[in-house]
């Protein structure tokens, strides 16, 4: 079995650090070399290209600066954004007995988190970077994954907070778990609703509206981010490292796994 195990770990290791890094490669590649296009020219040719094909996508990578006429303001931080995610877990304790090897009697205490909530808003928002005043809007949630979100919140909240008096009836009947329960973990990330921003996508026109969406025509990478291009790059290059490190530790288990066998 530990053999098995082992060499499972080796292929899983191996797969997972040579897709990992190809993926984050082919990310930076596109980053690095796309050319970034003017607002004005990258409607220009989506213009032009409609007069044969209506749908026409165009794979473009844009920058400018978010606006966003009426933010959210976000449930947990408080924050305003022009997009946002969040997630409420229920958390309680259980306490179990046990007698270890020497006969010994213990108590384990383990925690348990379920999720009873999640929610993901967007409001309109539209990318402008000076060169027209044609509004480009950003369909957010066709990014999914794709998009760069800045963690604002990750707290708890105990059953007898003043949060939980005040909010808690709206979850309470959601609440599952065993044991005793501790209260609630509250975790939310937004998108900024004024910020600047890089997008690498597909321009399309959707009605009287230009709107920028993740990428499915031309079938290559997409991204929605208020980091600059040098910190994109930066974070695909620490992407490569950490899935050889992740890779790596995967088969040196998998290799003392084998060897464990023979011992």
């Amino acid at each position: 079995m530990k053999i098995l195990i082992g060499i499972l770990l080796i292929i899983g290791g191996i797969v997972f650090a040579v897709f990992q890094y190809r993926r984050n490669g082919a990310r930076m590649q596109e980053t690095q070399y796309m050319t970034t296009t003017p607002v004005k020219d990258a409607l220009e040719i989506v213009e032009d290209m409609r007069t044969t094909d209506p749908g026409y996508r165009y794979y473009v990578e844009l920058k400018g600066n978010l606006v966003c006429t009426a933010p959210l303001d976000t449930p947990f931080a408080g924050r305003a954004a022009a997009y946002y995610t969040n997630r409420c877990l229920s958390v309680s304790e259980e306490t179990s007995v046990y007698h270890d090897q020497e006969g010994n009697r213990r108590t384990r205490v383990t925690k348990h988190e379920n999720e009873i909530s999640s929610e993901r808003q967007s409001t309109d928002a539209y990318l402008r970077d000076g060169s027209c005043e044609t509004p480009v809007f950003v369909n957010f949630d066709s990014f999914g994954g794709d998009i760069d979100l800045i963690e604002c919140c990750d707290r708890f909240e105990p059953s007898g907070s003043t949060w939980a008096s005040r909010y808690g009836s709206r979850y309470r009947n959601q609440v599952y778990g065993v044991g005793r329960f501790l209260g609630y973990r509250l975790i939310e990330k937004i998108f900024p609703a004024d910020t600047p921003v890089y997008v690498l996508g597909e321009l399309v026109r959707l009605g009287d509206r230009y709107v920028i969406e993740k990428a499915h025509m031309s079938r290559k990478p997409s991204l929605l981010s208020y980091k600059s291009e040098e910190q994109i790059v930066e974070d695909h290059k620490h992407g490569q490292v950490s899935a050889m490190i992740a890779g790596g530790v995967a088969v040196i288990a998998g290799i003392f796994m084998i060897v464990m066998q023979f011992i």
